[in-house]
């Protein structure tokens, strides 16, 4: 009687929405780190370094900046 017509894309357009959907959950889970961590950096008057935190650099530098506050 009656078909359902379903739109199925393309194996390669499925493959690259799916790349997508998984590079924007890190996205969005590496910037709420960097929220978290600069709302902290802020809560404890460190304003000033709660600078860009994009890099594996800039981590380590805040890291480094860091260790004089807290002698082990």
């Amino acid at each position: 009687m009656y078909r359902s017509i379903v739109h199925v894309p393309p194996k390669t357009v499925r493959l690259i929405r799916e790349t997508l959907k998984r590079r924007r959950h890190f996205v969005r889970t590496a910037a709420s780190q960097v929220v978290a961590i600069k709302s902290l950096l802020r809560a404890s008057g460190l304003r000033q370094r709660a600078s860009s935190l994009r890099t594996p650099e800039a981590w380590a530098e805040l890291v480094e900046r860091l260790q004089p506050l807290h002698p082990e």
